[in-house]
Order: structure tokens, then sequence, then C-alpha cells
């Protein structure tokens, strides 16, 4: 599966929220996708409390969300609620009142960056989990040519490493044709069925 670069978003560093994930393009999705879902209604249920006096809820929302800004480097998300969460603790209301709009306009920028990340890899993921499954369906076609030793098996692994241009389990189907050319059948099937769970471990990354 081929990862596209990391965008450059507002409010959110994506690069260095990568780097805190070990680097894994798919764990970042997935934490983004997991803060949307907990936290898209974070604006509607600061205002219900702040309707209703409850300024101490206002401030334990904004330590939530503190934490789980940085797992970003949604540095001025986690700024503005930290304020806001040590203004609440002062119960200075009218201090509380303007830390809350300048928290919630941070909030929102960061709900709609992630909103608009997650939308792009979706359709990314969507075509790879595409790719892949035709690649599987020439690797089903492939085995039994080869096992026969039955020369059609050619011109399908070419199609197959056209298929997987510009990635890397490309060389692998060359590898194959090499392998059943030198009439090493066992060695051109090994390959093929390492290929086979490479494309299968992609295709399952690609749809979570």
């Amino acid at each position: 599966m081929v990862i596209p670069e990391l965008p450059k978003l507002a409010g959110v560093d994506l690069s260095c929220a990568c780097k805190l994930l070990g680097g894994n393009h798919a764990l970042l999705l997935r934490t983004a996708q997991a803060f949307l879902r907990d936290y898209a209604a974070v604006p509607q249920t600061i205002a219900a409390f702040h309707q209703a006096g409850d300024y101490a809820e206002v401030g334990r929302i904004a330590h939530m969300i503190k934490g789980a800004a940085s797992y970003f480097c949604a540095r001025g998300l986690a700024a503005s609620a930290a304020a806001l969460e040590q203004t609440t603790h002062a119960a200075a209301e009218k201090e509380t009142i303007a830390l809350m709009a300048a928290f919630l306009a941070d909030m929102a920028l960061v709900l709609d960056e992630l909103s608009c990340f997650v939308a792009s890899r979706s359709e990314v993921s969507a075509q790879d989990a595409g790719s892949s499954d035709v690649a599987l369906t020439l690797v089903l076609r492939i085995a039994p040519l080869l096992e026969n030793g039955d020369y059609a098996a050619i011109p399908l692994l070419e199609k197959l490493a056209d298929a997987l241009e510009g990635e890397p389990p490309a060389a692998s189907a060359t590898a194959i044709i090499d392998r059943f050319e030198e009439l090493d059948i066992d060695g051109a099937l090994k390959l093929l069925s390492s290929l086979s769970q490479t494309l299968r471990a992609s295709r399952s990354e690609a749809v979570r």
C-alpha cells in the first residue's frame, strides 16, 4: 500500500503526532477517528454546561481535551484547554466565559481539520483495498498454473506486476517470473505464497 504524505493542517501537527505513534500511519488514522467519535459533541456539551452554570463540568471537559489534544500535537487547543481548566478552578466566571470562546474556536478548528484528514484517508484506503483485491484475484489464478508448470502463468504474472507497479510487492511478481523461467517451481510457489500473505495483510490494513 502506498502511503500518501501527511497533509499540513491548521491547529494539528500530524507529522509530530505520527512520530509519537511510532510512525504508524494506520494507527494515526484510527486515533483521529476515535477523537472525532469521542469529542465531536464537546462544543454542544460545553455550551449546555455553560447555560446551566456548571463550570466544574466545563473544567473537567477542558482537562480531558487538554490530554487528548497532545496526541495530535494540537498545541493551540491544548493551551486554550489548559487555560480554561485553570480559570474554572479559580471560579472566575467572566474570565471563564472569555477563555471558553477561545477554547471552542480551537476545538472547532481541530475537529474540522481532522474530519478532512479522515475523509481523505478513507478514500485512499478504499482505493488500496480495490487494488489489493485485483492483485489477490490474479494470485489465485496464477497458483494452479505454477503448480502445473503452465507457461500461461507468465502473462498473468506480468499483469500482476503491472497492478502492483510503484509498490514494493511488484518486485516479488518479477522474481516469481524469474524463478519460474529457471524451472524453480517450488521457489516460485514459495514467493507467490509470501506475496499472497503480504497482499492480504495490506488489504486488511486498508479497510480498517
